[in-house]
């Protein structure tokens, strides 16, 4: 006869790709990408085996800096938003669709919705914008200057051209000042809301969730 091949497969042996321990326990060959277990899903959401999230990101420019970071939170709070605003209109129904122990009352998820809703009126609203353009655009910059040189010529002209300086001072100062506040009030409403749905998703999943990427930043 031929050699060892051969001979196996004429006895009846086939190379069905496992191996086979001396126990009797059979493993089947894997490639390099193991194939996931069944029901595991991929939520986007790491979560590690002590459920503790173990990021090794940095942080990559501030909030008014980075472009893509803004635009990435805002569509985070877009979601949620819309989420919650679904699961309103669901529990404005009667309808049911998780464990009683679980489940927010209406009064919290619109407590919630409008977080975001406040949310996005300072990631988006007209004074941010007037602070981004500051920030980005080179001309409404210039523009802003010129505004200051011009109220600075008027130091040397007393009276009432002095008072008309005082009060344009003031009021940049009191703008710049409510609008740091509301950048503050933005980020602590973020924050609070990914606490509040990472705590949420954590009870659902009964394992600690973190929320990963550029929102955890800001």
């Amino acid at each position: 006869g031929d050699g060892g091949g051969g001979a196996a497969a004429a006895s009846g042996d086939i190379d069905w790709g496992l191996e086979v321990s001396a126990g009797g326990e059979a493993a089947e060959a894997a490639d390099d990408g193991a194939a996931v277990a069944a029901g595991d899903i991929d939520w986007g959401i790491e979560v590690t085996d002590g459920g503790v999230e173990d990021s090794t990101e940095s942080a990559t420019g501030s909030f008014l800096g980075d472009a893509s970071a803004r635009e990435m939170l805002y569509q985070e709070v877009v979601e949620v938003d819309a989420f919650l605003r679904e699961r309103r209109a669901e529990l404005a129904a009667g309808v049911d669709c998780c464990p009683q122990a679980l489940e927010k009352s209406l009064a919290e998820v619109e407590a919630l919705a409008e977080v975001t809703r406040q949310a996005e009126e300072l990631m988006a609203g007209r004074r941010t914008q007037r602070l981004l353009l500051l920030h980005s655009s080179q001309r409404y910059l210039d523009q802003a200057v010129k505004r200051i040189e011009i109220a600075k010529a008027l130091c040397g002209k007393p009276g009432i051209q002095r008072s008309a300086l005082d009060k344009v001072k003031a009021e940049q100062a009191e703008q710049a000042k409510r609008t740091r506040a509301e950048i503050e009030e933005l980020r602590a409403a973020t924050r609070k809301a990914q606490r509040e749905l990472e705590a949420e998703l954590s009870a659902h999943f009964k394992s600690k969730v973190t929320i990963v990427g550029e929102i955890s930043q800001i």
